[in-house]
C-alpha cells in the first residue's frame, strides 16, 4: 500500500490559503499561514507543515485561536518593539515582528522584537531566513506546552522550545533551526497519528523510562538534546519568550488537544545588520572561505558530502518543488475531509 501521495507545491499552497480563508482568517494572513506550512513540507521539515491544519482549524472553529490577527504594539523603541497578537495564531505576528525588526537593525545596528498572547508558530527557520535574505543575521525561539521534564525529573515542564539562527552567505543561507529535545515533538505526534513506533532515545514515558510507544512518549516526556545541557537551553527559551513577554510558560499553557482556549505563549526574535559589524562583502566572503574550509576536511568512510546547516533542507525543496512533495495518506485525508466540510475545491495532485 502507497503511504504518500506526491502533490504540487503551488497548488497545496493555493488549497490551504482557501482553507483558512473559508474558516473565517482574512486572504491576506491565510495565505501567510499557508506559505509557513508549505514551505515546511517543501524543505523535509514534514512535521511543522500541512499535519497540524487540522489542529489549528479545531481550534478556530472553537474559539481557542483567533481568525483574524489583530497585531498591538504594546511598547517600541528605536531597536526595540513588543507586540501583543491577541490569541492569534503566530505565523502572522511573527512575520510582522520580524520585518519591523529587520526595519529597525537597518537604522540602529540592531534590533530585538518580542510578542505575547501568541500561539504557535510553526518552523522557526521560516523568520530567520527573512532576514539572512536581507544580508542579517537573525535568531527566533519560541516557547511551548509541557514536553521536557527538568533533568532529573520526570514530569515535563519546558517546551521542546525550537530556535533558529540563519546567516547569509552567495548562496543559500547557513540555518540552523532545532528543538531543545531531540526531536521535534511533532514528529512523535505524526509517528502517533501513522501508528508508528520512535526510535529509542526520542522520549521518555511517565516513569521517566525510555520508550518507543508514540503514545506513552506523549503522556510522558521528551528527552532534550544533549541531555542537561538541552534542558538548560530549553529553561533559556522559556525566559526570553514567556517570562520576559509575560506570556505562559510550563504547567500555565493549556493542553494543545484543548480547542477552545488560547495558550497565550511567546516568541522572541534578534536581528543584527551585518553592515554595522564587518560589512556585508567582507562577511560574505568570510562565510564562503568557511563553507569551502568545512567541505574539504576529511570525510568518513561512506560519506558523500559535509554539510552545513540547513543545506539538506535547501537541497530537499528544490527537489520537492520539482518532483512534488509528499504527503503521508493520513495528512492527505484529512486535507481531503476538511476541504469538502468547507466547500473547497481539492485538486493538489502532482500531475
Amino acid at each position: 500500500m502507497n503511504e504518500f501521495r506526491q502533490v504540487d507545491a503551488v497548488k497545496l499552497r493555493a488549497c490551504v490559503t482557501d482553507l483558512f480563508h473559508s474558516v473565517g482568517v482574512p486572504k491576506e494572513e491565510a495565505a501567510i499561514i499557508s506559505d509557513c506550512l508549505v514551505e515546511a513540507d517543501l524543505t523535509g521539515v514534514d512535521s511543522h507543515g500541512i499535519t497540524r491544519i487540522g489542529v489549528y482549524v479545531d481550534h478556530m472553529e472553537k474559539g481557542g485561536f483567533a481568525k483574524i490577527h489583530k497585531i498591538d504594539v504594546v511598547q517600541e523603541s528605536e531597536s526595540a518593539i513588543f507586540l501583543d497578537a491577541n490569541g492569534a495564531l503566530g505565523f502572522v505576528s511573527s512575520k510582522k515582528a520580524m520585518e519591523l525588526a529587520i526595519e529597525k537593525a537597518r537604522k540602529t545596528g540592531a534590533a530585538v522584537a518580542a510578542i505575547r498572547n501568541s500561539n504557535h508558530y510553526g518552523a522557526a527557520a521560516y523568520f530567520t531566513k527573512m532576514a539572512a535574505n536581507e544580508n542579517m543575521i537573525a535568531f527566533s525561539c519560541t516557547n511551548g506546552q509541557p514536553a521536557i521534564a527538568p533533568w532529573g525529573g520526570t514530569e515535563p515542564y519546558s517546551g521542546t522550545n525550537p530556535f533558529s539562527i540563519s546567516f547569509p552567505t552567495k548562496g543559500d543561507p547557513v540555518v540552523l533551526d532545532m528543538a531543545s529535545s531531540v526531536v521535534a515533538r511533532g514528529k512523535v505526534i505524526l509517528a502517533e497519528r501513522k501508528d508508528a513506533e520512535i526510535p529509542l532515545g526520542w522520549a521518555l514515558d511517565k516513569q521517566g523510562h525510555p520508550t518507543t510507544n508514540a503514545k506513552d512518549a506523549i503522556a510522558g516526556s521528551m528527552f532534550p538534546f544533549g541531555g542537561v545541557k538541552g534542558y538548560a537551553i530549553a529553561l533559556a527559551v522559556d525566559i526570553l519568550s514567556a517570562v520576559l513577554t509575560g506570556s505562559n510558560s510550563g504547567t500555565y499553557i493549556p493542553e494543545f488537544t484543548n480547542g477552545a482556549c488560547s495558550q497565550n505563549i511567546g516568541q522572541f526574535f534578534i536581528v543584527i545588520d551585518i553592515a554595522r559589524f564587518v560589512g556585508v562583502e567582507d562577511f560574505l566572503n568570510g562565510m564562503e572561505q568557511l563553507k569551502s574550509d568545512i567541505k574539504g576536511t576529511n570525510k568518513i568512510e561512506g560519506v558523500e558530502k559535509i554539510c552545513l546547516p540547513g543545506e539538506p533542507e535547501f537541497d530537499k525543496r528544490r527537489q520537492r518543488a520539482r518532483e512534488g512533495v509528499p504527503v503521508s495518506t493520513v495528512v492527505y485525508d484529512d486535507l481531503h475531509r476538511l476541504c469538502n466540510k468547507y466547500n473547497i475545491p481539492f485538486d493538489i495532485s502532482k500531475e
